[in-house]
């Protein structure tokens, strides 16, 4: 399965999917002043804007890798950026892993769940999947979005 960036842009009058841009560091700046997003990620721990661009550019590199998509989530009645979804590549055939967060302000609206319903309902995901949520995303999400969490036992 290769994944590659949605064409068009996905969105519901509420939210909208789209690449990330330069323009987004007032983004990646409260995901990284919020402690548990830098935990599970690659959002830079101590922002500075050096290291904001850095991230941007890792995220564009996961489709040229093969790695995955990176996506911005985004207002839709502003586009700021106040997210991320982010779907990686795994050994299993017809398995990708989904991964997001929304930033601290941008929390309780249910942009996490209309984002992953959005990649569901076009085809971005198979079903059915299963999905690791990162730090400072909502448990509840996937099963609102019709996933499952993987248990452990």
């Amino acid at each position: 399965m290769s994944l590659s960036y949605p064409e068009p842009d996905l969105g519901d009058g509420v939210v909208h999917i789209r690449r990330w841009d330069p323009g987004d560091l007032d983004c990646i700046r409260e995901a990284a002043s919020d402690s548990r997003i830098p935990e599970g990620t690659t959002v830079p721990a101590v922002f500075t804007a050096e290291l904001g661009q850095a991230f941007i550019e890792r995220q564009w590199s996961r489709v040229e890798t093969g790695e995955g998509v990176s996506l911005a989530v985004a207002d839709a009645s502003t586009d700021e950026a106040v997210g991320m979804d982010v779907l990686l590549e795994r050994p299993q055939p017809a398995v990708v892993g989904i991964g997001y967060w929304v930033v601290p302000h941008a929390r309780g609206r249910g942009l996490a769940v209309r984002a992953v319903g959005l990649l569901s309902r076009n085809g971005r995901l198979p079903r059915p999947a299963s999905h690791a949520s990162r730090p400072g995303s909502s448990p509840e999400t996937s099963p609102l979005s019709g996933y499952w969490r993987p248990r452990v036992s």
